[in-house]
């Protein structure tokens, strides 16, 4: 089929009218993109859409708290995160750098240690059992550029412990200055005082040498200067530092001596027929070897068979009883009992104490008497050496005539309240105590 020629220039036109139509339309929507976006740019308001896109990077919403946990507690230390999205955050030790965790994942192989997290938000660092060695800070991350975090302290307080690096048993002579110490550990440091066991008060000297007494005594070394026998017993070292609880260590403190008698009673009356117990107080340490010896030096001496007491030469006898009553570290009463008084048993008896240090010995005379009741050198409250004590350091042969009757011309000894004295024998087997005699002589010279 033949196609005129007008018809296809006119088909021919409107094609192009129609492409350079669309053209111009698509140049000039571009050129309106490109203007619009270059507005955009200069206008005021797109620095408020820059900054509210910088709003949206991970903020701490708190610090993280200092925390004080004692030994054996568990602790938590908190890191909570907003607008976290997709950055990750991670602990750390700040004194060494470790790693415990990674976002959600636990890194360390402390077993102790584990991780809470909730919300992508709250981020809680457990440490169970907690151990001295945890004190310290530990770090919250978050890996933004830069990096952001936070530190929380970890302080870790423990109850008092003894260092048991010295013996607890000190042995000192009398005279010399002792010293003591004692060593504690804990956190915070604790405070250590002394006080003694039996609470009873320290005697000490100042530097001026002056005497002065405490009930506890605070350091950690003890100093006594010039320790005496009354320092002797135990003594308790306490450490406390507010951490329940406090704790303490005995230490023992002994001192040696030479042994010191005291005798109740110099002149002792026995009845004829009756039994009659002498006793003396010995002071000594260490312990002394005691026994009782005769005028003649026959000794009377206790062995480990306490039923049956042997002479000199070693034979059974049961005419004595020793017995010896510990009252404290250094402290003994001695006791004789003579069974069935008779003439013979009349006279002096020695107490002698002997240890590593020394030894001493007292005397005291047993005369015959009527009295029933001396028989006994010894009462319940006959050891009260204030008032009723002689201390006797060696042996003393101021009795007179050591047969065991009064001789006229005896002197009255009044060494001690309750100690007897021998009058002249006016009154056969009659013995006064001092005040009594005194008044019969001055009624004797009236009459006379």
């Amino acid at each position: 089929m033949n196609v005129p020629c007008s018809s296809l220039l006119s088909s021919s036109s409107n094609f192009l009218k129609t492409f350079i139509t669309t053209t111009n339309t698509v140049r000039w929507v571009t050129i309106h993109i490109i203007i619009f976006i270059f507005c955009i740019t200069l206008h005021p308001s797109y620095s408020l859409i820059l900054d509210s896109q910088s709003e949206m990077e991970p903020e701490f919403v708190s610090p993280i708290p200092n925390i004080t946990v004692q030994v054996g507690r568990d602790a938590q230390l908190p890191c909570i995160i907003s607008n976290l999205a997709s950055f990750k955050t991670a602990w750390l030790r700040v004194e060494d750098k470790g790693i415990l965790t990674i976002h959600e994942n636990i890194i360390t192989r402390n077993y102790r240690i584990s991780l809470t997290h909730a919300d992508n938000r709250n981020f809680i660092l457990n440490i169970k059992n907690v151990h001295a060695n945890d004190k310290g800070g530990y770090m919250c991350q978050i890996n933004t550029s830069p990096m952001k975090s936070q530190v929380g302290y970890l302080d870790v307080v423990y109850p008092p412990q003894m260092v048991a690096d010295n013996p607890s048993d000190y042995i000192f002579n009398e005279g010399e200055n002792a010293t003591i110490a004692c060593k504690a550990r804990g956190y915070p440091a604790p405070t250590v005082h002394w006080k003694r066991e039996d609470k009873k008060e320290i005697p000490l000297h100042n530097s001026q040498g002056k005497k002065y007494i405490v009930h506890n005594v605070t350091g950690e070394v003890l100093n006594i200067a010039r320790v005496t026998r009354v320092h002797m017993g135990a003594y308790l070292c306490i450490a406390s530092n507010g951490i329940p609880n406090s704790v303490s260590r005995r230490f023992l403190l002994q001192v040696r001596f030479t042994p010191v008698i005291w005798i109740f009673k110099q002149i002792v009356g026995a009845v004829i027929g009756h039994d009659l117990t002498i006793s003396c107080h010995i002071d000594s340490f260490p312990q002394s070897e005691n026994y009782w010896m005769r005028k003649d030096g026959e000794i009377i001496k206790e062995y480990e068979d306490d039923e049956s007491n042997y002479n000199l030469n070693g034979s059974p006898s049961d005419k004595y009883r020793i017995t010896t009553e510990k009252k404290d570290l250094y402290k003994t009463q001695f006791s004789l009992t003579i069974r069935n008084v008779d003439h013979n048993d009349l006279g002096s008896y020695s107490c002698v104490a002997k240890n590593t240090v020394g030894s001493k010995e007292a005397s005291l005379t047993v005369v015959e008497s009527s009295d029933h009741h001396a028989g006994s050198a010894s009462s319940s409250s006959s050891f009260s050496r204030k008032h009723q004590y002689v201390q006797i350091s060696e042996r003393s042969s101021q009795f007179g005539d050591q047969s065991g009757k009064y001789s006229p011309d005896s002197s009255v000894h009044a060494q001690g309240e309750g100690l007897k004295s021998n009058c002249p024998n006016i009154i056969t087997d009659i013995i006064f105590d001092g005040p009594s005699c005194a008044i019969f002589l001055v009624l004797l010279t009236l009459f006379l």
